[in-house]
């Protein structure tokens, strides 16, 4: 069949045609090209960077004691959000506006093929494109430009905050050494004060026991004295009954004499004799007692010289021990200064540490409580603490302790008619009561309490309602005032602290709860959480 021109001009646009298709088909390449050869280990990079910048900002705040950095990370992590969001937002948008524009331009190929338009019209719609594609990739190289940009800024910002972590953690370190040292240091002095008191205590026993000695020997040397002077009566009531038989004797001899020389008998000289040999033996006799009196007289005379020994003994003994005495009240004195001036210290060094870290108040502490009813339930009380003036050791450990959490899991230990007890202690679980003891031991509370001395002022006195620790040294159990305790835990000295605002009520019927005969409650009684209230 011959071919007629139609045939011809479509065998000789066929070639055109196909050739336009081909050239579709590159220029479809060529747009395919930009979307595989897209720098996506640039955006990988830049995505792994962002994960890693997010962990970092999660790991530092997680890290962060202080709120301020906390909100600091919080803005940097919310524009670090916002800039990749934005960033997200407009690459959706680029690649979206890049397929509307490789769909206007196949359609406008096909449009061209159809309508058989030139090559130039394909030429300039390929031109488009590779114009719009290099927008694109300008646009995509701001965008992760800026994102760096975002990203070293929040680096930075991640960076001074944890230099600035570390800071406040050297000085925390530091502090906490300074207040090891200076309660070792206080431990020192309260040792030598109480070894000084011990001293001065033995002391004065040994001088009352030598005032006693003393005293004994006085009486003792009054008593020789007495015997003495007794002795020397009886030494010269018989020397004057040894007088008289001396003079009864001569007068004897002489009456003798003179009976011989009257009588000159010889019966009568025997009667004369034996009276003569009696009254020689009764003089004998008194001789002897004589000389037995003299002699207990020369030994109580050397008695007393002794006693008068020991007497002057005994007062330098109680004159050196009154000095001794008197040192040792100026030695205690001196100890007690020292211990105050410490405790002020120590007072003033707390004062400002809450100061700076939960300002001037008043506090307010939340606790909350699981109560064992048959469907467990939580209940919330209040505390609003005292006056950071009067007493800042006392509110500084507390505050301290419920940051480190040291009340978690403790329980409501028992109840009397006066007082609620409450610790970091479990009696229903050992296996509790063994963690809660361990964290005491690891937070330096146990064995010997958590304050390091005892506040106490009359300004707050231990009225009902409020909140007092208990002990030695005191702490972490404290106790609750059902009524008014001031006279007696007012006396023991016993740290008053705080007050309830809120939930006194509920206090009042825990109090009623189930107990044994030693006033332990049967159910536990769980704290399950304890924060600081922030205004």
């Amino acid at each position: 069949m011959a071919n007629t021109p139609q045939d011809k001009e479509a065998t000789a646009s066929s070639p055109t045609s196909n050739g336009d298709s081909s050239q579709t088909r590159s220029s479809n390449s060529i747009h395919r090209a930009p979307s595989k050869s897209l720098p996506k280990s640039t955006v990988l990079a830049f995505a792994a960077a962002v994960v890693l910048g997010i962990l970092l900002g999660g790991f530092v705040v997680s890290r962060l004691l202080d709120s301020e950095y906390q909100q600091i990370i919080a803005k940097l992590r919310a524009s670090h959000q916002t800039s990749l969001s934005r960033f997200k937002e407009d690459r959706r948008a680029c690649h979206e506006e890049r397929e509307t524009e490789k769909q206007r331009a196949t359609n406008a190929l096909i449009a061209a093929q159809e309508a058989s338009f030139c090559d130039e019209e394909v030429k300039a719609c390929r031109s488009q494109s590779t114009h719009n594609e290099r927008i694109y990739r300008q646009e995509l190289e701001e965008q992760l430009l800026s994102s760096n940009n975002v990203l070293e800024d929040a680096n930075a910002g991640l960076e001074k905050a944890s230099q600035r972590l570390k800071r406040l953690r050297e000085e925390y370190q530091r502090t906490e050494t300074e207040l090891g040292r200076k309660k070792a240091e206080l431990d020192g002095t309260a040792r030598k004060y109480h070894e000084t008191v011990n001293h001065l205590q033995d002391s004065k026993a040994q001088l009352e026991r030598v005032q006693n000695k003393l005293s004994s020997t006085e009486r003792q040397l009054v008593n020789a004295e007495r015997e003495l002077e007794a002795a020397g009566r009886e030494f010269d009531r018989r020397d004057v009954e040894r007088a008289e038989c001396d003079k009864a004797h001569r007068d004897m001899v002489s009456c003798q004499r003179m009976l011989n020389e009257s009588l000159g008998g010889s019966g009568k000289d025997d009667l004369c004799s034996s009276t003569i040999q009696q009254l020689n033996k009764d003089k004998a006799d008194l001789s002897q007692e004589l000389s037995a009196a003299r002699n207990e007289r020369e030994k109580a005379s050397e008695e007393i010289t002794f006693l008068q020994q020991q007497r002057a003994h005994l007062e330098e003994q109680i004159s050196g021990f009154s000095t001794l005495a008197g040192e040792h009240e100026r030695e205690r004195d001196e100890l007690r200064e020292q211990i105050v001036m410490v405790y002020e210290k120590i007072q003033d060094r707390d004062r400002q540490l809450v100061l700076d870290r939960y300002g001037p108040g008043p506090h307010h502490v939340e606790v909350v409580i699981q109560l064992p009813t048959e469907i467990p339930t939580q209940e919330s009380l209040v505390l609003e603490l005292g006056p950071l003036d009067i007493m800042p050791h006392t509110i500084k450990t507390f505050l301290e302790m419920i940051e480190r959490e040291t009340y978690i899991d403790g329980t409501f230990l028992l109840a009397k008619d006066h007082i609620i007890l409450v610790g970091p202690s479990d009696a229903h679980d050992a296996e509790n009561n063994q963690r809660l003891t361990e964290r005491m031991l690891q937070q330096g509370y146990h064995p010997n309490g958590a304050l390091i001395f005892k506040e106490y002022s009359d300004e707050y006195p231990h009225v009902q309602g409020t909140v007092g620790f208990t002990g030695g040294r005191s702490g972490p159990i404290f106790y609750v005032n059902l009524m008014n305790n001031t006279e007696n835990h007012g006396a023991l000295r016993d740290p008053c602290f705080a007050k309830f605002i809120r939930g006194f009520d509920l206090l009042e019927r825990i109090a009623q709860m189930p107990k044994d005969e030693d006033g332990r409650f049967e159910l536990p009684i769980y704290i399950v959480r304890a924060e600081i209230l922030t205004d």
